[in-house]
């Protein structure tokens, strides 16, 4: 449905919230676990706004080392 919008008329009938599933949430973050600045390698900046900037970072301390995020 590239390219479509989507249009309440369009739903059958029978969809209903029923018909949604159910996921198990594999990860909780612990109260204790806080991100904090220092625990980021700066790459680059990807934007700014009247909101602030959103930098690409890299993870350089913590479990989940070596991941790449967005930081605001």
């Amino acid at each position: 449905m590239a390219g479509k919008c989507f249009d309440e008329s369009d739903r059958s009938r029978d969809e209903s919230a029923d018909s949604l599933a159910e996921i198990d949430i594999s990860e909780v973050r612990k109260c204790g676990e806080k991100a904090d600045a220092r625990q980021f390698e700066l790459l680059k900046v990807l934007g700014q706004g009247s909101f602030g900037k959103v930098f690409l970072v890299r993870k350089i301390r913590g479990r989940d080392t070596g991941h790449i995020y967005a930081m605001k």
